[in-house]
């Protein structure tokens, strides 16, 4: 039995004895992943989200291939739970894979989902989702703030977000920190059904995702045709040679899948 099965028997039991439950049961449990069926959806607007606004299309369709491909390759003993999304330079289209892979993931799979927005220099992932600015991952390295407390559940299928919370301009020390290397152990062995997905900044001009690439059970690398130049990819490749890259994911390209199909993104 799950320990999300646990937490609902518990709360079954709980509801229909209304007594007070005993202190060596609580301690079992207090950690379990709150269940809720009545979390109203974020309304989501933003056309970059086509897992939401186009769950049809041959874009979303892509994404699921994606899902499927890293579903299979995470599912070992232990299973891959962790994975960072990172780039070589910026403009890449790294979040937008990190938040569609997420939403495919969420909506399609047996697993919950956390998404982290890692990416202290430029954190972008609560405005695509038109989150409220409010505590985030920044807040729970730096303050010890509960990673709890800053979660967003967005009612999105089983998809959960830890924004950011705050923009920093040298967040290097906090990534590098004992303490980053404890919660992103804790929140991996602590959820085992659920997968965590990080976006972090590009590797060539900072070294934030090199430093947490080791941390992770496995790394997606994204490039962007006619916008990186191969020897940046390289580059990149080398700064993540400790970090399992799964694979190298090309973003942004025009492709014929048939007669009755053109180009599409």
């Amino acid at each position: 039995m799950s320990r999300i099965d646990k937490a609902i028997e518990l709360a079954a039991r709980i509801s229909s004895s209304e007594q007070k439950l005993p202190e060596a049961e609580t301690e079992k449990t207090v950690f379990a992943p709150v269940v809720s069926d009545h979390v109203a959806p974020l309304s989501v607007s933003n056309p970059l989200l086509v897992t939401i606004n186009e769950p049809y299309g041959i874009v979303t369709e892509e994404y699921n291939k994606l899902r499927a491909r890293i579903l299979s390759l995470t599912n070992s003993e232990p299973r891959q739970n962790t994975l960072l999304v990172t780039s070589a330079v910026p403009n890449e289209g790294k979040t937008l894979t990190a938040v569609n892979l997420a939403l495919s993931m969420a909506r399609s799979t047996d697993h919950t989902v956390l998404l982290i927005d890692a990416d202290f220099r430029r954190p972008s992932i609560h405005n695509l989702f038109d989150i409220e600015e409010g505590p985030g991952f920044v807040h729970c390295l730096r303050d010890n703030l509960p990673f709890e407390q800053a979660l967003v559940k967005t009612g999105l299928g089983k998809l959960d977000i830890l924004p950011a919370g705050e923009q920093l301009d040298d967040p290097l020390e906090l990534i590098s920190s004992k303490h980053m290397q404890r919660l992103v152990k804790e929140i991996k062995e602590r959820y085992p059904d659920r997968y965590v997905i990080f976006d972090s900044p590009p590797v060539i001009p900072f070294a934030d995702a090199r430093v947490m690439g080791p941390m992770m059970d496995c790394t997606i690398f994204v490039t962007r045709e006619n916008h990186s130049q191969l020897k940046q990819v390289k580059e990149g490749l080398d700064y993540l040679l400790d970090s399992h890259v799964l694979g190298v994911l090309c973003n942004d390209t025009s492709l014929a899948i048939g007669r009755n199909y053109g180009g599409y993104y």
